[in-house]
């Protein structure tokens, strides 16, 4: 037999069955089977398209959560700013507490006097003593201020609502000072024993310079 007709019958047979393969894919392309199947590819492909993209509010979640634990580190920096060098001030939304607990040096009676340094801009006004508490008022560049030593046992409570609290540094202790107004201050540290205060028409600054002269009589 002449190969030609042979090769022209295996060609036709060739198309006859890619026809019929070509014309049965069209026809099921429609049919349920080929859908559902189409959907679970679609459906696969687009999951671990978006595996980075899900994987996106998870990180947003863990960088507020760092956040949140920064605060935390933040607020704990803050008390123990305090802790270290003889009190514990805790910050609320209306006022601030100083406490002295569990230290061995607090005095809970008044067993030396304390004062400020004179200075030309320092002048003595007058004094009142009781047990417990000490208190010195001062004229300070042509304004008036109260110095203060009280026994440190126990805890103050002082008003700090809409304020701005400053933490301070009087030589080797720590302190606060919190802006009462525009014009007066107050300045809260805790010093061998005892816990003292400025207070009047000052500034920050005038206020630590004050405190730092701080002496016993």
């Amino acid at each position: 037999m002449d190969n030609s007709i042979l090769k022209q019958a295996f060609s036709e047979l060739a198309k006859e069955k890619y026809n019929a393969y070509h014309l049965s894919d069209q026809k099921h392309r429609f049919s349920l089977g080929y859908r559902m199947n189409k959907h679970f590819i679609i459906r696969k492909y687009r999951m671990q398209q978006t595996k980075s993209i899900a994987a996106r509010p998870v990180l947003r979640t863990e960088f507020v959560i760092l956040l949140i634990l920064l605060a935390m580190l933040g607020a704990m920096g803050f008390i123990t700013y305090f802790v270290v060098n003889g009190f514990r001030f805790e910050d609320h939304n209306t006022y601030s507490v100083v406490r002295t607990e569990n230290r061995e040096d607090v005095k809970s009676t008044i067993e030396q006097q304390y004062c400020l340094t004179e200075s030309p801009d320092l002048v003595f006004i007058g004094d009142d003593f009781v047990s417990t508490a000490y208190f010195i008022d001062y004229e300070y560049k042509g304004k008036p201020i109260l110095f203060y030593q009280g026994a440190a046992k126990g805890s103050e409570n002082t008003n700090t609502e809409n304020k701005v609290v400053l933490p301070v540094e009087i030589g080797e202790y720590k302190g606060f000072f919190i802006q009462i107004d525009e014009a007066e201050g107050l300045l809260e540290w805790y010093q061998d024993g005892y816990y003292f205060t400025i207070s009047g028409i000052i500034d920050k600054t005038d206020a630590v310079n004050l405190a730092q002269s701080t002496k016993m009589k």
